[in-house]
């Protein structure tokens, strides 16, 4: 199980709502932590005895306002993702009307069906991260060190000279060690994925400005890229790459992994280095039709 913070629970016992692993390995943290919210909902409209039976399905009543105060996500993160889980048959839904909340349902045995349907495939991603072997650059530390170190070196690190900015095909030839790597990864892959599912989620007006928050959040993990200033070639490159069918968890994976593979000398000093792999991941899920 993974804990969605819960803010607005008096009670201190139920200060954090469970999502589990399995729905999030397969629809997304965003889809995982809303179904949380909606079942925690359900079990206590279910406790205060009103739920409303509608057809075979037993429905409750909440605004997209009060879902956005417990998950912390926006309206439209929320709509789409709730989509997701209606797509997958995990919730059900009715509208009510102008300025109503609507009704939802929760599916509680299609929510055991979906968990083992997939839970080999969920066991079987688990086993292979686990016998990867370990990076000397994911070595765990205390975490206030740690979090402490990566701070300071990505307020220390130098400013190196970059050509003018085309980035995916410029090279810095002064190397320095990440700190920053030796965050906890699965903290750094969270951020990233957060960042990648908002950019795949935004409208065209919002997308420049998400390009850029991920070219940034990316130059921050490689202090040596710290001086680059986003391209129009990067841009588009950051776009190619989130308009892809990858699923978010896999798409930052792999870009931490190639972070890491910078930084070891393992691959080019470069910003096109960040996607090496990507593009074959791509054409592997078009071909496959995921």
């Amino acid at each position: 199980m993974v804990y969605l913070i819960n803010k607005n629970m008096n009670n201190k016992k139920n200060s954090f709502i469970s999502s589990n692993k399995i729905i999030r390995f397969k629809l997304g943290s965003k889809a995982a932590d809303v179904l949380a919210v909606l079942i925690y909902k359900y079990e206590y409209w279910d406790n205060e005895q009103r739920l409303s039976k509608k057809g075979p399905h037993d429905y409750f009543f909440i605004s997209l306002n009060d879902l956005e105060a417990e998950t912390g996500f926006s309206k439209g993160v929320n709509s789409k993702n709730i989509k997701l889980l209606k797509q997958a048959g995990l919730v059900h839904s009715i509208q009510r009307g102008l300025n109503l909340p609507n009704y939802y349902a929760i599916d509680k045995l299609a929510i055991e069906k979906y968990k083992e349907q997939h839970i080999g495939d969920f066991e079987k991603w688990q086993k292979e991260l686990r016998e990867k072997n370990e990076s000397p650059y994911n070595i765990r530390k205390d975490e206030n060190e740690t979090s402490r170190t990566a701070k300071n070196s990505i307020q220390e690190v130098k400013k190196e000279s970059a050509t003018k900015n085309k980035s995916t095909k410029n090279k810095n030839t002064n190397t320095f060690t990440n700190q920053a790597s030796l965050v906890n990864a699965f903290d750094l892959e969270s951020g990233l994925e957060d960042i990648i599912f908002n950019l795949r989620n935004c409208n065209d007006e919002e997308k420049d400005q998400l390009a850029l928050l991920l070219f940034n959040y990316l130059c921050c993990l490689v202090p040596s890229f710290k001086s680059f200033t986003m391209s129009e070639e990067d841009k588009e490159l950051i776009i190619r790459m989130t308009d892809s069918k990858i699923k978010d968890y896999k798409l930052s994976s792999k870009i931490i992994n190639n972070v890491n593979n910078i930084i070891a000398g393992q691959k080019e000093n470069r910003f096109g280095s960040l996607f090496v792999g990507l593009s074959e991941m791509t054409l592997n899920y078009e071909n496959l039709g995921l």
